[in-house]
C-alpha cells in the first residue's frame, strides 16, 4: 500500500503552517491588495486648472467646443515623496453640483503614448464614471490630459482613489 500521508510530531504543525501561508497568499499579502505604506498620499500636478471665458456674451455651452487641453501627472507617493511602482489607482472626473449636463464639458485621457495629445482611443471617462489603472513600473506615474469645453462657465473636479488615499484637482472655465 501506497503511504500518501505520513504521520509525524510536527505534521500538525506543517498543516498550520501551510493553511496560514494559504492564507496570506488568497488575501493578496499580508497587508491585502490595497495596502500602502503609512504616510502615503496622491499627488496631481499640476493640482488643477483654471481659464478664462474671453466672450464678452459666452453663448450657451456648445457640443463643438472651443476645447482646451491640460497636460498633468498623477503619482502615489510614500511619506518620503519617492513615487510607488504598480499601485492600482481610479480616476474619475465629474462635473460639480448645479452644473450644466448638456454636451461634454470634461473628457479624461489616459496619455497611453506619451505624445501630451489627446486622442480617440485615449478617451477614458466623459463627465462621468470612473478608470481604473495602475501607476507605471517605470516612474510610478500616470499621465494623464483633461480637455475642457471652453464655451461656457462651469467647474469640474479630478478624483483619484489609491487604496485609503485620495486627491484631487480642481478645473473651472471663469468669466
Amino acid at each position: 500500500m501506497l503511504k500518501l500521508f505520513r504521520y509525524t510530531r510536527k505534521a500538525p504543525r506543517n498543516l498550520v503552517v501551510g493553511l496560514v501561508a494559504l492564507l496570506i497568499a488568497s488575501c493578496g499579502g499580508p497587508g491585502g491588495e490595497d495596502s500602502l505604506p503609512i504616510g502615503a498620499n496622491v499627488d496631481i500636478s499640476p493640482a488643477g486648472k483654471t481659464w478664462v471665458l474671453t466672450a464678452a456674451n459666452p453663448p450657451p455651452c456648445l457640443v463643438t467646443g472651443p476645447f482646451t487641453i491640460s497636460n498633468h501627472t498623477v503619482s502615489v507617493k510614500n511619506s518620503d515623496g519617492q513615487a510607488l511602482l504598480g499601485v492600482p489607482v481610479s480616476l474619475s472626473m465629474d462635473l460639480t453640483a448645479a452644473n450644466f449636463t448638456g454636451p461634454t464639458l470634461l473628457e479624461l485621457f489616459i496619455d497611453f503614448n506619451g505624445n501630451g495629445s489627446p486622442e480617440a482611443s485615449e478617451l477614458v471617462s466623459s463627465n462621468y464614471g470612473s478608470y481604473n489603472i495602475d501607476t507605471s513600473q517605470k516612474n510610478g506615474t500616470v499621465k494623464i490630459i483633461v480637455r475642457m469645453n471652453q464655451s461656457c462657465r462651469y467647474g469640474g473636479a479630478l478624483t483619484v482613489l489609491a487604496g485609503t488615499v485620495s486627491g484631487s484637482a480642481q478645473f473651472e472655465i471663469v468669466k
